[in-house]
């Protein structure tokens, strides 16, 4: 058992009071029963709450029953002993205790990348080099074949840390505040207005709500899990809260998605846009070299 008295203990924690009565010098042991009070306030003095009479002396020990259901606050014991032939009754000291909830913790994640296209084209000519006779054309087949492999980059995990310190709690010191992926780290936490530095410790009165921010650039794609633990010293407890990271398919941002195709013969020039969706794409096209069909053609590329 863990004495109490005077202390304060989490939301949830067994309480019981045990009563120890030690034989004078010269006496036996004392035997008989004991009382026991468990009231409100911290004074013995407040509302009843529960009550065990002649509870009997094993060895001069005796216990009350556990208590599981208080809610947070302030509570007492009294221990009445009853007497026997030996000893005359007698009253303990007051036992108080506090029971406080622990803080309240909650967390979101967001998650964002963008998505770099890189584009290749390649452009084949089925006859690269002509010889013309004077007078004579000849009809060239050109094709150009576009394609794009995407990169996904800057990988960013946002979100909110809510922390709330329980109505009826005393204040609450906050030591430390960390915020972990699963895969990639730790990220980088404000808990300022203005995004001066976080200071710690850090004073949440009862009823208190302190909100943060945080981000983790440089995420990877294989984080799912984003866990935040408040620290805490004194006699409220911290907590920790998880939140799932879930990637989307789709990119925040899309960065060259599209490409205009162009060819640098005159004669030809522009021949499309392509964007990712389209990709791949198939451009065919010919062009008749002669001394009358295309004047401007006289180099073959």
């Amino acid at each position: 058992h863990t004495d109490i008295t005077n202390t304060t203990v989490p939301f949830g924690t067994d309480v019981h009071d045990k009563a120890i009565l030690t034989a004078s010098s010269t006496g036996p042991v004392p035997t008989g029963t004991v009382d026991f009070t468990l009231m409100t306030g911290l004074l013995c003095n407040g509302q009843t709450l529960a009550t065990q009479n002649d509870v009997a002396l094993v060895a001069g020990t005796a216990e009350s029953s556990v208590q599981n259901d208080l809610t947070p606050g302030q509570y007492s014991y009294s221990v009445h002993y009853d007497g026997d032939g030996s000893y005359n009754t007698a009253n303990a000291l007051c036992e108080p205790f506090t029971i406080v909830n622990s803080l309240v913790v909650e967390k979101t994640a967001n998650t964002s990348f963008d998505r770099k296209w890189n584009w290749n084209i390649v452009k084949v000519v089925d006859d690269s080099t002509l010889i013309l006779a004077d007078g004579e054309s000849y009809t060239v087949n050109y094709d150009v074949d576009v394609t794009a492999v995407s990169e996904d980059t800057n990988r960013m995990i946002t979100g909110n840390i809510t922390i709330t310190n329980p109505t009826g709690n005393p204040s609450a010191t906050i030591s430390g505040i960390s915020d972990v992926l699963n895969n990639s780290g730790a990220a980088t936490i404000d808990c300022t207005p203005d995004a001066t530095a976080t200071v710690f410790p850090i004073v949440l009165v009862g009823g208190g709500v302190l909100n943060c921010t945080y981000v983790k650039t440089g995420a990877s794609a294989t984080d799912s899990l984003n866990t935040v633990t408040v620290s805490t010293t004194g006699t409220v407890p911290g907590d920790d809260a998880t939140a799932a990271v879930v990637w989307s398919t789709t990119p925040t941002n899309e960065i060259d998605e599209c490409v205009d195709v162009t060819d640098n013969q005159t004669w030809v020039g522009a021949l499309g846009t392509i964007c990712s969706n389209q990709a791949p794409a198939h451009f065919d096209y010919s062009t008749t070299f002669g001394p009358s069909t295309n004047l401007d053609a006289d180099v073959i590329t």
